[in-house]
């Protein structure tokens, strides 16, 4: 909503990618009862809070005077759209507003016989016509009460989910025909201490772990993946992007874990390697034996063509200040392998057990080289001007940080020279940004050009 300062309506805007905002799961609904406003999303509950705030803050007096505006950070603004979702499911099923996140913390964090939270619990009104229920609690159970909920959560499995209508369970079933256009069931999974999801069927909205709501990691798309194998291995052909790509999706699908290496010296690795690994035959696998084979510790080794040239591969390398000490060991052997491999062309991929991918290497996206050309014109208009121009000065700047990666050392010099007669421009008692000289990095070539 707009806010009237000294006169004039002022609004604030908050402008988002499109395709990133059609990737995040999203309900079709947004309203229930006919009147009260259902959040759809993580992301639409955060930005409507983030506005509210705004909204709030444009009635501060003299508002403006200090940078400091919010006294909140990001995450506390995504920890209550967290709440503000979760907690509109509670009008779908009693119409009326209750603390359903902080509940479903709880219950999280409780133990059981020294085990953490771990079950599941279908949300849905009493009596919903795709709920079948198997056992009923002639006293249902408050979920406040959370001890007996997480003793209750014992008794689930894949199949049977304790049931609740998001105030009380009730008993315990299992979903069957679902009209999932309806959006009035949902699924809590707990997977661990403090940690669980929100899924409206298989699809996850939202995942919290110690409070804290984020959005599920996306798995990587076909496109990511074979416009890596494209740019890292010189002669693979489309028929081989394919054959490997449905080896890979095999492998996401280990619960506990993988790793894949994709070498085009795959046969001589599988001999050097020899003592810590088992060879194979080479052999193109089929999903269900990619499946099997990723059961088990180690890496698969694969060719460029996806045939199989050792499975349990332990792989070796020197240790460097590339890794992630907050990563898993997994990440961090496939990170100081790839290091030793100066001249080999290979790609791993690491499926870690919370389900998250990693491609080693990471290559940045391609972008048109015309973007750079275009800002360092930007900068020289605005050197050439009589009056510099501070904002359109700063928007270019922000938009080259961005890009850095990017540049090669020839535009880095000229961007820095410009830069620095701008800035001289600049009257000295006027508030400016301080500005770094550009480095080029040594990882770029005009391979990440379109």
């Amino acid at each position: 909503m707009p806010v009237k300062v000294r006169g004039f309506w002022v609004f604030t805007i908050l402008k988002l990618r499109e395709e990133a905002v059609k990737s995040i799961p999203s309900l079709k609904k947004s309203n229930v009862l006919g009147r009260y406003e259902i959040k759809k999303s993580l992301l639409e509950a955060t930005i409507s809070n983030y506005l509210s705030a705004c909204s709030t803050a444009l009635q501060i007096p003299d508002v403006g005077e200090e940078l400091n505006v919010f006294n909140r950070n990001g995450p506390e603004f995504i920890r209550s759209g967290g709440e503000t979702f979760l907690n509109s499911f509670a009008l779908k099923f009693h119409g009326e507003h209750f603390n359903l996140f902080e509940l479903i913390n709880l219950i999280s964090s409780q133990y059981y016989e020294g085990a953490e939270s771990s079950g599941r619990i279908i949300i849905s009104q009493n009596e919903h016509p795709a709920v079948n229920v198997t056992l009923k609690f002639i006293d249902p159970i408050n979920l406040s009460n959370h001890k007996a909920i997480r003793k209750l959560l014992e008794m689930t499995s894949d199949s049977i989910s304790l049931l609740a209508n998001g105030n009380e369970a009730y008993g315990m079933g299992y979903v069957a025909d679902y009209d999932f256009k309806e959006e009035d069931l949902f699924i809590i999974e707990f997977k661990g201490h403090f940690k669980w999801e929100l899924k409206h069927l298989e699809e996850i909205l939202m995942i919290v772990e110690y409070f804290q709501p984020k959005l599920p990691r996306e798995r990587i798309g076909k496109e990511l993946f074979s416009d890596h194998l494209i740019r890292i291995f010189s002669s693979i052909k489309h028929d081989d992007i394919n054959t490997v790509w449905d080896i890979i999706q095999a492998a996401t699908e280990q619960k506990h874990g993988t790793m894949v290496v994709i070498s085009n010296k795959a046969a001589e690795e599988a001999d050097r390697l020899n003592s810590q690994c088992i060879n194979v035959e080479p052999i193109n696998f089929s999903s269900d034996i990619m499946r099997l084979v990723t059961a088990i510790d180690g890496a698969v080794l694969l060719d460029p063509k996806g045939k199989c040239h050792a499975l349990g591969v332990i792989l070796d390398g020197l240790a460097t200040d590339k890794g992630d000490s907050a990563r898993g060991a997994r990440l961090n052997s496939a990170i100081r392998y790839l290091d030793t491999r100066d001249n080999d062309e290979c790609l791993i991929v690491v499926v870690s057990e919370d389900g998250h991918i990693n491609l080693i290497p990471y290559l940045k996206p391609r972008i048109p080289r015309h973007w750079i050309d275009y800002l360092i014109k930007d900068l020289q208009e605005v050197n050439e001007s009589e009056e510099v121009d501070i904002r359109v000065f700063n928007q270019t700047m922000r938009n080259l940080e961005r890009l850095a990666f990017y540049l090669f050392p020839k535009d880095c010099d000229t961007i820095n020279e410009l830069r620095e007669n701008i800035e001289s421009k600049i009257e000295p008692d006027i508030i400016r940004i301080v500005y770094r000289d550009f480095i080029p990095n040594p990882e770029m070539n005009k391979n990440y050009y379109k």
